[in-house]
Parts: structure tokens; C-alpha cells; sequence
């Protein structure tokens, strides 16, 4: 999936969070869930800042 702007972006996050919390709910707290939040942070913090690039060019 190619993901070209700010919305697509966001879907995406959200759905990945909507997943995330599903995690949490079926398999608590666990260091897999954990780690997959870890991940999703890293993911987040990226595109955030890829998003900031393009806008100040």
C-alpha cells in the first residue's frame, strides 16, 4: 500500500492504533504488545517528521 498524503497517513495510524488496542484487550500487557506499541511510535514519529520536511521545502 503507497501511502501519498496527510489522510492516508493518518487512516493509516489510526487503524494501526485501533489494532494496537485490540492487542491490549485480547492479550494484555504483555512485552509483545508492548514492542508493538514501541513500534508503532517509531512509525509515527517518523512519518511526523516526514510530514514536517515536505511542508518547510
Amino acid at each position: 500500500m503507497k501511502i501519498n498524503d496527510k489522510k492516508d497517513i493518518n487512516s493509516q495510524i489510526d487503524q494501526l492504533r485501533l489494532k494496537l488496542n485490540r492487542a491490549y484487550e485480547a492479550q494484555g500487557h504483555t512485552e509483545k504488545v508492548v514492542k508493538l506499541s514501541q513500534e508503532l511510535d517509531k512509525y509515527i514519529l517518523s512519518e511526523q517528521q516526514k510530514s514536517l520536511k515536505r511542508k518547510n521545502k
